[in-house]
């Protein structure tokens, strides 16, 4: 049964990627001098590229490759961003999301009365469960190890369904 709940609106999958494009924006604005941020057709391009890279590093322990020809350009001609990104320079940049979610989880487990140790088990949901970063900043948490799902996008529906069956039960008595 759930004792408690918290969220936060809009920390998820998406932070990790916005967490990469600034990186990315950065880097380029120090090799070129050209500030992305003002060009929306470059911003999705980068998102897009950025999710992909996030897909990437998930699934394997090396390094991504972001390549973007005609980015932009200058007076001087087309800029294209090439840059191979690593999966410990990815993990430094979900660290500031993931401790938003060390507080968030915290609050939870104040308002259920319960410390980590009381726990019977570490279920992380949802996309962003596949990042290694994620897995370890659970672990750390709350001192062991997270359940590992096939599919730990399905967690939520299934955790919607079955709150549900219970509200269903509760309302029509088991109908």
């Amino acid at each position: 049964s759930v004792l408690a709940a918290r969220r936060r609106t809009l920390l998820g999958g998406e932070s990790f990627d916005d967490a990469l494009v600034e990186s990315l924006v950065e880097g380029f604005k120090e090799e070129h001098g050209i500030d992305l941020t003002h060009d929306p057709l470059a911003l999705q391009r980068l998102h897009e590229a950025a999710e992909g890279a996030k897909v990437e590093l998930s699934s394997s322990s090396g390094m991504a490759a972001i390549s973007l020809p005609f980015i932009t350009a200058d007076a001087s001609g087309p800029k294209h961003m090439d840059v191979t990104i690593s999966r410990a320079k990815f993990d430094a940049l979900a660290q500031p999301t993931l401790k938003q979610t060390s507080s968030v989880s915290e609050e939870a487990l104040r308002a259920a009365s319960l410390r980590p140790s009381d726990l019977d088990a570490i279920l992380l949901t949802g996309g962003s469960a596949r990042l290694s970063a994620v897995v370890d900043h659970a672990a750390a948490l709350f001192g062991r190890s997270p359940l590992r799902t096939a599919r730990p996008e399905e967690a939520i529906a299934l955790g919607a369904a079955v709150h549900a069956q219970h509200l269903q039960a509760l309302q029509y008595g088991g109908r």
